[in-house]
């Protein structure tokens, strides 16, 4: 997950709830499941001090929308006064929970919704196209329909020089309609810094919109089987399988450049290593396995992180402890990292590595 995606957390006085949640409504029961669910964790940040303010901004957005009907999570974390992440998760998280803490709890969020770069989903026919923005929260941020010309799109029986002009003018009719569909997902691609763009639709009109996108933007695109324009909740199963099927190769990726930049200097694991490397904003990836039971001191500043001698030798007079699986990946984000889950990928000492900017 992108560090900039989080940024905004920087700088926020605290306390944050951090509330993470099983959003699925597919079962009969699902509606009464999650009641209870959601009384149990506000029951929890009762006995952890969350205040009245607090439960009212978390009430608001529980209930703001019905939940999808499929599988996923959703993620909160908010103040009394404002909700600051709202996202939903690619999985449903292990453990449905919820934490008031000075540091946002960052864990699953990581593990379960790393989306970090915009994505798009462009459901293509004959006529036009349905483009559909996901921003780095999995948020949808827009969503445009382009249509061409609606008539003659569908080829006559061949038969004299009429018929045969006729099927002419329909290919370019459709031709053109490609084409302009092609031309607004390379907008909206650019205009979004989208890393993504997942292909839906018609079999024929999907292959030759394919063909028509130039080659930086074809470079980004996964065609899919599933979906037409007329039926969008098809896409969730294709559209998941293609983002958990991208970050297991990022995590492939990752786990080998950790293991070769350890040989030269340029990757930590283990809790101590890996703070005094976040104390010298020396890391551009902090990796999260199993995190260690452990509390660590911090400072005024999220990026001072280590043991109390450490702060002190900082000017740190009076530091507070926080969990190490709150502290760290906040720590990483002040220091503009990215984060990534390595879940069985590598293992890590303490559950946390870093991938060094330099030795």
């Amino acid at each position: 997950m992108h560090a900039n995606v989080l940024r905004a957390l920087i700088g926020i006085e605290g306390p944050f709830a951090s509330v993470y949640l099983d959003n699925r409504h597919d079962t009969e029961d699902a509606g009464k499941q999650f009641e209870l669910t959601w009384r149990a964790i506000r029951h929890d940040l009762a006995t952890r001090g969350a205040n009245d303010d607090l439960f009212k901004t978390l009430d608001d957005a529980v209930t703001a929308e019905s939940p999808p009907a499929r599988k996923g999570g959703r993620a909160l974390i908010a103040t009394s006064d404002r909700v600051l992440v709202d996202q939903e998760l690619v999985e449903s998280p292990a453990e449905q929970a919820g934490r008031i803490s000075a540091a946002p709890y960052l864990v699953p969020l990581v593990r379960h919704g790393d989306v970090g770069r915009s994505y798009v989903v462009a459901v293509v026919d004959q006529v036009g196209v349905t483009v559909t923005v996901v921003d780095g929260m999995g948020r949808t941020s827009d969503k445009e329909t382009t249509e061409g010309r609606h008539h003659a799109v569908h080829k006559v029986r061949s038969g004299g020089p009429g018929h045969r002009d006729m099927q002419a003018h329909t290919e370019e009719v459709v031709r053109q309609n490609l084409q302009q569909a092609a031309d607004e997902i390379v907008s909206v691609t650019q205009r979004n810094a989208a890393g993504l763009v997942i292909l839906a639709g018609e079999v024929q009109s999907r292959s030759a919109l394919l063909d028509l996108l130039p080659e930086h933007t074809r470079e980004l695109t996964h065609p899919v089987t599933a979906g037409s324009r007329g039926t969008p909740g098809e896409l969730d199963t294709a559209v998941n399988e293609v983002i958990s099927g991208q970050r297991l190769a990022r995590l492939d990726e990752l786990a080998e450049r950790f293991r070769s930049a350890g040989g030269h200097g340029l990757a930590v694991h283990g809790l101590g290593p890996v703070m005094a490397a976040l104390r010298e904003a020396n890391v551009e990836t902090l990796l999260i396995g199993t995190p260690v039971d452990q509390s660590v001191a911090v400072g005024d500043d999220p990026a001072q992180v280590g043991n109390a001698q450490e702060l002190n030798a900082l000017g740190v007079a009076d530091p507070r402890e926080l969990r190490a699986d709150e502290a760290v990946p906040f720590a990483a984000v002040a220091v503009g990292a990215d984060l990534v889950a390595v879940n069985e990928h590598l293992e890590l000492e303490d559950g946390f590595g870093a991938v060094l900017r330099h030795g």
